[in-house]
């Protein structure tokens, strides 16, 4: 298994295969992946919120330190 299939296989993104569910259970086993993947959904949109607010803290210590220091980074 390389290293792709690893990471697609840890963070769910896999072929999924089709699971033959009783018709009593049919509505657990949706909800089941409907929360897999909310999971998901929510990890990727506070990964990028954190690369968003990093990105902002960034630009204002650099804006801070060039005027600190006298040179035009921008």
């Amino acid at each position: 298994m390389s290293i792709k299939e690893k990471v697609k296989t840890a963070l769910g993104f896999g072929q999924s295969d089709y699971v033959k569910v009783d018709d009593k259970n049919r509505f657990y086993y949706m909800l089941q992946q409907m929360q897999a993947n909310r999971w998901r959904i929510t990890a990727i949109v506070l990964g990028l919120f954190t690369l968003i607010i990093v990105g902002i803290n960034a630009g204002v210590f650099w804006v801070l330190l060039s005027e600190k220091t006298g040179k035009k980074c921008y």
